[in-house]
């Protein structure tokens, strides 16, 4: 409390699991999720938020009809750029670190208007799919592993963070973002396939026994925190399974 404290506030607005693209062939029903996710946006804009964090499931589908790209490309170009309203945020990662393409972040490129920054990860129905080779770097033939996110980050309208590369090494590095006197660090983990992630977790928490090849392979989770931590407010964005249904493996 006290004065100057709107200079350090984030807004953040969340929203997750928009599923867009879902039943759109229905003739009643088919575009409600264009409906839910506009309402998403228009509300971001009218909090005045800092940004837009979208926890997964933003498409129901990890390979949407041109018509649903189309219609999210309308959206997004129609809420996100604003060449009146500035952003706030200063970005203090590197963006090899947190973004596929290495890039940094959207709203600092000169070339485009973004005036309600969106960050992204993926959830489960539209994760990454393809071959992927590890040792190359992304964008190359062998390294293939894309999502539509895949497609909003290019097209400089989404921040897509959170993409997992390797499953048995994970590395946590976050979204470093200060306004005013507030250090914001968000970390994001799209979705892994649930046994898998949760071996992860437990090679982490446990030393792996070496009379097991596959837990001797796990490097588990690592989380690249910055070096003056305790004055950063972190937040975790994932998209799991939180209680197990029916197996000890298959939830987080």
């Amino acid at each position: 409390e006290g004065e100057g404290t709107d200079a350090d506030s984030v807004r953040v607005f969340v929203a997750t699991d928009t599923h867009l693209g879902y039943a759109e062939s229905h003739p009643v029903r088919g575009g409600d999720s264009f409906k839910s996710f506009e309402e998403v946006l228009a509300l971001a804009r009218a909090a005045d938020a800092d940004m837009l964090l979208l926890a997964g499931d933003l498409f129901h589908e990890n390979k949407p009809s041109r018509g649903t790209m189309t219609a999210t490309l309308r959206l997004l170009r129609e809420n996100v750029l604003d060449a009146e309203k500035a952003v706030n945020l200063e970005f203090l990662s590197s963006g090899k670190d947190v973004f596929p393409d290495g890039r940094g972040v959207n709203y600092m490129d000169p070339c485009f208007a973004v005036g309600l920054p969106v960050f992204s990860i993926h959830g489960n129905h539209d994760d990454p799919t393809g071959t992927l080779m590890k040792g190359n770097p992304a964008g190359t033939a062998s390294h293939t592993q894309t999502s539509a996110l895949d497609v909003l980050h290019q097209s400089n309208l989404v921040n897509y963070f959170g993409k997992v590369t390797d499953p048995d090494d994970i590395k946590m590095a976050p979204l470093l973002l200060k306004k005013g006197n507030t250090r914001l660090a968000i970390y994001g983990l799209g979705n892994v396939r649930d046994e898998r992630l949760n071996a992860s977790w437990k090679s982490t928490l446990e030393a792996a026994p070496t009379s097991s090849p596959r837990k001797k392979t796990l490097k588990g989770i690592s989380w690249l925190r910055p070096e003056d931590d305790a004055d950063w407010v972190s937040v975790l964005t994932l998209h799991q399974n939180r209680v197990f249904r029916g197996r000890e493996s298959n939830g987080i």
